[in-house]
C-alpha cells in the first residue's frame, strides 16, 4: 500500500472518529480502569544533560551575546564533553 494511500485511509478513520488532528501526538495520560476521567502523569526526570544545558545556556549566551542560538548551543555541548556534571567524566582519583 502506498504512503498515500495509507495517510489518506488513516485521516478518513480520524474524522470518523471526530477527532481534529489527523495525525495527533502521544497524549501523556493514562487512564484508570475504575473511572472515565485521566490521571495525569507526573513529568519524566530531566537528564544530566539537559540540567547542564539549562544551567549553562544563559551563562554563555551572557558571556557570548554576539553569537546566535545554534552556536552557543554547541559551544555548551563541547564544554559538557568534559564537565564536571558528565556522568560519563567521573573518574577515581588514584
Amino acid at each position: 500500500m502506498r504512503f498515500a494511500t495509507l495517510r489518506s485511509a488513516v485521516a478518513v478513520t480520524c474524522r470518523q472518529l471526530g477527532n481534529k488532528r489527523y495525525f495527533s501526538r502521544r497524549v501523556s495520560r493514562r487512564r484508570n480502569d475504575d473511572e472515565d476521567d485521566f490521571e495525569e502523569r507526573e513529568p519524566r526526570k530531566l537528564s544530566a544533560f539537559n540540567l547542564y544545558m539549562q544551567k549553562m545556556l544563559p551563562v554563555m549566551k551572557q558571556q557570548h551575546p554576539e553569537l546566535n542560538h545554534k552556536e552557543v548551543f554547541k559551544m555548551c555541548a563541547q564544554s559538557w564533553k568534559t564537565a564536571r556534571e558528565n556522568p560519563k567524566n567521573t573518574r577515581t582519583p588514584r
